[in-house]
């Protein structure tokens, strides 16, 4: 029995009791089955002769003061490793935490131990995930390092390629003499262009963002303007471009309908050509090409040779959107656009 400390035998951690000069006053049944040393072994007992690391230098000198009446220590497994070693070894290392307090009185302590061998192990495991989490996320953020690099690198290629088909087309389109063939090849010129200005607002774009349509825009227009429309008495340009931001795979079907609108405005329109893009405060956004030229009857008839205006329909339709026509006092050309294309 615990003379002294009957409550000790019914808490469900180890506890004991020392002496001012380290001998067991108290030894409870955790202790008891953590050690496998019998309380009848136990009392009276220098505790150091049954636990030897409690002669370490750097222990003895923390329970010095704690017998001395100081303040509580706790001797942690992580600084002093097992200090209440079985007699029989186990095959999973015990992790224990020892909290040592001063007796009131007699210059003893006392002290309550908890076993915290499956906190200690949760803790581990935890630490184990943390570390294979952080791996997979190391691992991933090379590979989408390496995947945005390629796709910047095929945007690139794709770009160059472009441009050299647009090269050929305009070298071939040189060779022939004013006519429809000529006008023909400047058209599919024009349209190819439009894809590799594209490619250029995408060179350096993150996958999943949007793209600005404003100078996605712009750069077909001026680039239209130089080829076709650049020449002295030749009509302006007038820009009025909000900002707004649109999906790559939604907006090369505007950029192309703009390139064939301005190529329109540009051969049978006036002086002054404007292109604008507006934003809806509903979402919706607007494209609006004009000219003052001598206009149009509407509806305009679609002929079989009407090529151009057949694509924009077709383009219209393939992002949800409507195109709006009307020539009187010159051309305008409306293309309106919902807040998301259609899915599909």
């Amino acid at each position: 029995m615990n003379e002294g400390f009957p409550l000790l035998d019914s808490i469900p951690i180890g506890a004991f009791a020392i002496s001012r000069d380290f001998r067991i006053l108290a030894w409870n049944p955790c202790m008891e089955a953590w050690t496998d040393l019998p309380r009848e072994e136990a009392m009276g007992r220098d505790l150091r002769d049954l636990f030897p690391r409690f002669r370490d230098g750097v222990l003895q000198g923390r329970l010095e003061t704690v017998l001395a009446g100081g303040p509580p220590v706790v001797l942690s497994y992580q600084l002093h490793g097992d200090i209440f070693p079985r007699r029989q070894p186990t095959l999973v290392p015990r992790v224990r935490q020892c909290t040592a307090s001063a007796l009131p009185g007699n210059g003893g302590a006392l002290f309550a131990v908890e076993d915290r061998t499956d906190i200690a192990a949760k803790s581990r495991e935890a630490r184990q995930e943390l570390e294979r989490r952080e791996a997979v996320e190391r691992d991933l953020r090379k590979a989408i390092a390496e995947r945005e690099m390629l796709m910047r690198e095929l945007s690139h290629r794709v770009k160059n390629n472009l441009n050299m088909v647009q090269s050929l087309i305009g070298l071939e389109s040189s060779t022939l003499p004013e006519g429809q063939a000529r006008d023909r090849l400047d058209a599919i010129e024009s349209r190819v262009n439009a894809i590799a200005a594209l490619h250029d607002n995408l060179y350096g774009f993150k996958e999943g963002g949007d793209i600005a349509a404003d100078d996605y825009l712009a750069s077909i227009a001026r680039h239209l303007f130089s080829a076709f429309g650049g020449t002295a008495g030749g009509p302006v340009l007038e820009l009025d471009l909000d900002r707004v931001a649109m999906s790559p795979d939604r907006i090369v079907y505007l950029g192309l309908a703009v390139n064939e609108l301005i190529t329109n405005a540009i051969k049978y329109g006036g002086k002054r050509i404007g292109l604008s893009l507006k934003a809806r405060p509903e979402g919706h956004s607007e494209v609006t090409v004009t000219d003052d030229g001598p206009g149009f009857k509407t509806p305009l008839p679609v002929r079989d040779d009407s090529l151009g205006l057949r694509l924009v329909m077709m383009l219209a339709d393939q992002v949800g959107g409507s195109l709006e026509i009307d020539g009187s006092g010159g051309g305008t050309f409306r293309l309106r656009l919902p807040a998301r294309a259609p899915s599909g």
